[in-house]
């Protein structure tokens, strides 16, 4: 008899679901290390670059870019807005960070940007010597990585 109730339950979809075991939580991927260190805000910082925003200046359109600064421990946020994607700009945009904020100590970038038609550009900024010697000045290192960023994509799209 145990047996043919079994069955019955088994072939049953409403006894199915209600006798059913839930989905096991999915195992977490392992944060950097950098995310879960106690930190003070900016020491990590994470630069991006949005899209190309349209504003209306002497009655012309132009483009502006806005440089997203995020602190991979606090999740803390500071947007600069820079006029083109130049090094002298960029390097603008960053002493105005760290004048605001502080010097971080490690400065991450994803290798593929949000935008394809800026990814070289930006790629050559990051990499010029002027770049690189300001912040070897600095003692600020730069990490590029392959892959895009979780978090600070996500800020990027809901801003």
């Amino acid at each position: 008899m145990r047996r043919i109730v079994k069955q019955a339950t088994n072939k049953c979809v409403i006894c199915r679901r209600v006798a059913g075991k839930p989905y096991a939580d999915p195992i977490a991927a392992p944060l950097p290390g950098y995310c879960v260190q106690t930190s003070n805000p900016f020491e990590v910082t994470v630069v991006d670059f949005t899209c190309a925003l349209h504003i209306k200046r002497d009655n012309r359109d132009t483009k502006v870019y806005t440089c997203l600064f995020t602190c991979a421990a606090t999740r803390a946020v500071h947007l600069e807005l820079v006029p083109n994607l130049t090094i002298k700009s960029f390097l603008n945009a960053f002493k105005r960070f760290t004048a605001r904020r502080s010097l971080p100590r490690l400065m991450i970038l994803d290798s593929a940007t949000t935008y394809i038609a800026a990814r070289d550009q930006i790629k050559t900024l990051m990499d010029s010597p002027e770049v690189n010697n300001y912040l070897a000045e600095k003692r600020a290192t730069w990490k590029f990585i392959p892959w895009y960023g979780g978090f600070w994509e996500r800020i990027i799209w809901t801003n």
